[in-house]
């Protein structure tokens, strides 16, 4: 379109004198205009009644153009960017914009990306966000139907409202199609703590139709079948391969057929239930009936709990007296039970109960090796053990073994828990020695808190000599290499103490040493003690000479109230460290006598010389 160019020199004002130059100048201008055919009925509408020109065809537009009104096309009319990059701008810093440069193509690019492309083949919508630092701490979306404004829903059924729906692409295929798909996931993301392909948040899913799962599928919940007895797990031409289970409960049969090989795999308990009618897989998925396996497989039974056997060709049954709760494994029954652990019939351990003597036997075998051994914390066996129990305390330095009874509360939770009435530890840490402690509480009599008592089969040994042995018989042997030998010369073979203060020694001599306070009995004529002692002991106490017995009692000699008969004859404790006292007294008080009378006889002896002497004068 032409345009006109204003004269240099101005239109003279109203009432000014008319110059003929500028009038022909402007009135050129006009005549130029005109005759271009730049203004006629093709292009400009002058009997528009809203006052504005409407182009009626096509015009080029070129170089920048500012446009304060709107622009109105109407008819047949178009705006033609033609395929120009960048050609519709959107925002103020023109980064932002839609264009259609590649034919059949149109692009969205914000920020300057191509963000959004749709297409007329092949991706036919395409969405493709640039490298992107977002907002810190802020969810990030690259497509999101978002829930804003409220959908109201008019009077009458409405089949169905979604936030997305997918149709199926309706391929019409002259080629190989290998895979097609309504919606493709193609994989998940892998920098997350979590990643997922598809992550449904909330809500229940719904899967009309088949659906194939590749891969581990892990469950958080139930999986639960739409209507009672109705849907299968698996099918007769595709079976599951194998099933690992804690429990099924099911009321009706377990039956198989068409097929020769194992039913189940690493099924580890079968239980019977009557409180519904459904069989429960790995206690999490219920279905109607399992159908493979082994040709006519069935399993019987009605008690609740037990666990199934192989008791005939295709037949499992639930065995009363095996039983599991979820708690308690139970090997039951009026008949001897047993039940046993091992790799085979030689290598084993076992528990059985013995109801003919109402005990718990514990046995075990080793082929070619040690048997019947009970190992606590012991990996390596105990080579000096053939049948019986090792414990191994390890690097612990308290109780190895500790014996309780409810009956019991001694109070010395000082030393061990209060119903501890016997423990069995080291003596020192590394050195080791048996300790063997027992507790009686005030309960019980005052005494025999450790009671020792040895019984003999037969009439005890008489002999009194170095080979002497005893119903009760303490042996004592020091190490020599990798053996044993005697005790040498003054060694101490047993002692016996007051806490850790020690009263009595019994030496490898034989000699015995006791730690006494010394008690001399000078206001008794030790002699006659020891007369009056003997007579009290040997001869039936009359009743005079009960009054000489509490005496006696009153020296320490013979134990206060210990004094009684026994097969006709008087029998009391006495305290022989006393009774050593006393004779040692005794020697004392002969040998002062004796002293005495030395003297005399001297002195007699002297008397006699001068006797003697005088006699010998006066016979001469």
């Amino acid at each position: 379109m032409a345009t006109v160019a204003r004269p240099a020199t101005i239109l003279p004002d109203s009432g000014s004198d008319l110059e003929a130059e500028p009038i022909r100048d402007y009135i050129n201008n006009i005549l130029t205009m005109l005759e271009g055919n730049n203004f006629d009925d093709a292009n400009v509408d002058f009997s528009s009644s809203d006052g504005i020109m409407a182009l009626r065809k096509a015009q080029t537009v070129t170089g920048a153009k500012t446009h304060t009104a709107n622009i109105i096309m109407s008819g047949s009319g178009i705006i033609d960017l033609n395929g120009l990059a960048n050609a519709l701008v959107l925002d103020a810093d023109a980064d932002t914009h839609i264009s259609a440069p590649t034919d059949d193509q149109i692009d969205i690019a914000i920020a300057g990306n191509d963000t959004v492309i749709l297409a007329a083949i092949d991706d036919i919508v395409k969405i493709q966000p640039a490298a992107t630092s977002h907002t810190a701490a802020t969810n990030v979306t690259l497509l999101n139907v978002a829930s804003a404004g409220a959908q109201t829903i008019p009077a009458g059924t409405t089949t169905y409202v979604t936030g997305a729906t997918f149709n199926e692409p309706n391929i019409t295929a002259t080629g190989t199609v290998t895979n097609a798909a309504t919606v493709r996931i193609v994989d998940a993301p892998t920098e997350a703590s979590n990643n997922y392909a598809l992550w449904v948040d909330s809500g229940a899913s719904k899967f009309d139709g088949t659906t194939n799962l590749v891969g581990v599928t892990t469950h958080g919940g139930n999986v639960v079948s739409d209507t009672d007895s109705t849907d299968d797990l698996g099918t007769t031409g595709v079976r599951w391969a194998n099933l690992w289970v804690d429990a099924i409960v099911a009321t009706d049969t377990i039956a198989a057929t068409s097929y020769t090989g194992a039913l189940l795999t690493a099924v580890t308990a079968v239980t019977q239930s009557d409180s519904n009618n459904s069989t429960k897989v790995a206690t999490t998925a219920y279905v109607d009936s399992m159908v493979g396996g082994v040709t006519g497989v069935t399993l019987s039974g009605s008690t609740p709990n037990t666990i199934a056997t192989v008791t005939g060709a295709n037949a499992l049954a639930g065995e009363a007296n095996l039983t599991f709760d979820g708690t308690t494994l139970g090997v039951i029954g009026a008949t001897d039970g047993a039940m046993r652990v091992g790799a085979d019939a030689n290598n084993y351990v076992q528990f059985a109960w013995d109801t003919s003597a109402a005990r718990m036997n514990f046995t075990g075998k080793v082929a070619g090796g040690a048997h019947n051994g009970f190992y606590i914390n012991e990996d390596t066996g105990n080579g000096n053990m053939s049948t019986g129990v090792t414990i191994n305390q390890g690097a612990d330095d308290n109780e190895i073994l500790a014996l309780k009874s409810s009956d019991v509360a001694h109070g010395v939770t000082g030393n061990a828990e209060t119903d501890t009435y016997g423990t069995f530890s080291k003596y020192t840490a590394a050195g080791g020695g048996l300790l063997i402690v027992g507790y009686s509480a005030a309960a019980g009599p005052a005494g025999s808190a450790l009671h020792l008592k040895a019984i003999l089969g037969e009439a005890a040994d008489t002999t009194k000599s170095t080979s002497a042995r005893a119903v009760a018989y303490v042996s004592t042997l020091v190490k020599d290499g990798t053996s044993t030998n005697f005790v040498g010369a003054d060694g101490n073979l047993f002692a016996i103490g007051n806490s850790e203060t020690t009263r009595f020694i019994f030496d490898a001599e034989g000699s015995g040493h006791a730690d006494v306070e010394w008690t001399t009995y000078d206001t008794y004529n030790d002699l006659a003690t020891i007369s009056e002692m003997e007579t009290v002991l040997l001869a039936n106490e009359l009743p005079e000479q009960t009054p000489r017995r509490h005496a006696m009692e009153a020296t320490g000699i013979i134990g206060k109230g210990s004094w009684h008969m026994e097969n006709g004859k008087p029998r009391a404790m006495v305290n022989f460290s006393k009774l050593a006292m006393l004779h040692h007294g005794a020697l004392i008080q002969v040998g002062d006598r004796f002293a005495a009378l030395e003297d005399r006889l001297e002195q007699s002896e002297a008397k006699l010389l001068v006797a003697e002497t005088k006699l010998n004068r006066l016979e001469n």
